[in-house]
């Protein structure tokens, strides 16, 4: 009886409703990804493909691929934003200032790429949309890869989205005041 008495009032304590949720949760969570983990997915990788045509903005260039655009925007000579659409822009938690000056940039294009370029700063984009960044000198500061469609397919489910990488660049003792904006 004392047992049951101090069981009794541990549970309200507890709130049982939770407790039993809280072991039953796990059991549910396990069964639905025994679910997934079993189904038999499909794995592709599909690049943007070469630029289709780039047009002049205010502030750089708009370059459009098959199924992606981007934009390369100079909001200071040494200060850049590339924009990839479709998808939602991030919100730019690191920049008060909206409204920027606009940049002479030059735009040369070249074998297999375009250079956009400020005073400071150089942009080249490749056919296939790898980008490398690069200062006056010519030194290197970033390079991406092309952006690649990470496509898989189940009987339950489709999902798809782009994945864009970055190279490791090794750098001299320069300071470099390079930031790039989502």
């Amino acid at each position: 009886m004392k047992i049951l008495k101090l069981l009794s009032i541990n549970l309200r304590l507890i709130k049982l409703q939770r407790f039993l949720g809280s072991l039953i949760y796990p059991l549910q969570r396990d069964r639905l990804e025994r679910q997934f983990r079993n189904s038999k997915t499909l794995e592709a990788s599909e690049k943007a493909g070469n630029i289709i045509r780039a047009e002049q903005t205010a502030k750089g260039r708009h370059f459009y691929f098959k199924d992606l655009e981007l934009e390369i925007s100079f909001l200071r000579d040494d200060f850049v934003r590339v924009d990839w659409k479709p998808g939602v822009s991030p919100i730019p938690y690191a920049i008060a200032c909206d409204d920027w000056s606009t940049i002479e940039t030059t735009f040369q294009q070249q074998d297999e790429r375009w250079v956009i370029s400020s005073a400071v700063l150089k942009v080249n984009v490749s056919a296939d949309g790898g980008l490398e960044f690069q200062d006056a000198n010519g030194v290197i500061l970033r390079k991406e890869l092309s952006p690649r469609r990470q496509v898989r397919v189940s009987p339950r489910f489709k999902n798809e989205g782009w994945v864009h990488q970055a190279k490791k660049c090794s750098f001299t003792s320069t300071v470099l005041n390079f930031r790039k904006l989502g």
